[in-house]
């Protein structure tokens, strides 16, 4: 019987680094929406859609994509409606090896808020923890 060895390479972390990212998203209702009488929920889902590298910087951009649960003017109904903003957080490297890096970015929403600014227009806010991990 002959028996062969091989040499399996696991990936090993070489940086890791996480941040507390605020997202605030200034808008105004569509034109065929009926106004806001009473805010009822609001939340928020981050994702990461691409982390590059490059200059000593990894940059992760993403979107976070709001929903606002309201209850209308028009014989008090309720209305949901989503709105989108795109994000960009950059990461400064130190004394990365030369060597072939994989980056994975994660975000998780910790906190979100809404303020109407008058019965169209309101400024919805969250709080992503944005985690970039490197092997």
């Amino acid at each position: 019987m002959k028996a062969e060895t091989t040499n399996v390479l696991l990936p090993r972390t070489v940086f890791e680094a996480g941040v507390d990212k605020d997202i605030e998203l200034e808008s105004t209702l569509a034109d065929y929406l009926p106004n806001i009488n009473r805010i009822i929920r609001a939340d928020a889902d981050v994702v990461c859609e691409d982390v590059s590298i490059s200059a000593g910087k990894a940059e992760v951009s993403g979107k976070a994509v709001f929903s606002l649960l309201y209850e209308s003017d028009f014989k008090q109904k309720l209305q949901c409606e989503r709105f989108s903003t795109d994000f960009t957080h950059r990461f400064d490297l130190k004394d990365m090896p030369d060597a072939e890096l994989y980056p994975t970015a994660h975000a998780k929403c910790s906190y979100v808020g809404c303020k109407t600014l008058n019965p169209r227009r309101f400024i919805l806010r969250c709080r992503a923890d944005l985690g970039l991990e490197i092997t």
